[in-house]
């Protein structure tokens, strides 16, 4: 009789001990689920527009914060630090190329002359001045254009270099999504 009590007895532990697992495993899903991270990542999922394609670099976006704040409060390994670095990078580049910087701007006066007899108006331009407020190497072109060096449209994006500093971006966020982000997630 001593023996089966003594059985129940360590059956209930390993109960108690298999609540407490239970338990805190619950509080560490609700830790991550419901703080201020995953509320932006959920707002960013609800109000997404899912036939743009900003939708889907948005959500990244929004992950990698979420990342970024859970890796800077955990640092649950060695070197955690510099791929912090790498996902800041990723989320400047996401701000380039969805245009959320401001990267070109034009000088000078834009003139609407109307015409006579109708109610619209014609646009004088001659006076706009484009200026590009980031530096960006053109001699590279044609490893970003589509088309390489056969790209008949090599021209402009030479002559609207902050185009070519989009598609720079992107290209580098591709890169570094491709050999960095297996180590980002834990």
């Amino acid at each position: 009789m001593k023996v089966v009590a003594a059985s129940s007895f360590f059956k209930s532990l390993a109960d108690i001990d298999s609540l407490k697992s239970k338990w805190y495993s619950f509080i560490g899903w609700f830790k991550n689920h419901f703080n201020k991270g995953n509320r932006h990542l959920r707002k960013v999922c609800r109000n997404g527009r899912p036939w743009d394609i900003d939708f889907l670099y948005d959500l990244e976006k929004a992950k990698i914060q979420e990342m970024i704040a859970y890796h800077k409060k955990y640092k649950r390994y060695i070197g955690v630090e510099d791929d912090i670095k790498w996902m800041e990078l990723s989320i400047k580049l996401i701000d380039i190329f969805t245009e959320q910087e401001d990267l070109f701007h034009y000088t000078g006066e834009m003139k609407f002359i109307p015409i006579e007899g109708t109610d619209t108006y014609s646009m004088d331009n001659s006076d706009l001045k484009y200026h590009c407020d980031v530096n960006v190497n053109t001699r590279n072109v044609s490893r970003f254009v589509p088309g390489g060096k056969d790209c008949p449209y090599i021209e402009h994006w030479k002559m609207h270099p902050h185009e070519l500093y989009i598609l720079k971006a992107k290209h580098l966020y591709h890169k570094i999504r491709e050999e960095k982000d297996d180590a980002w997630w834990d």
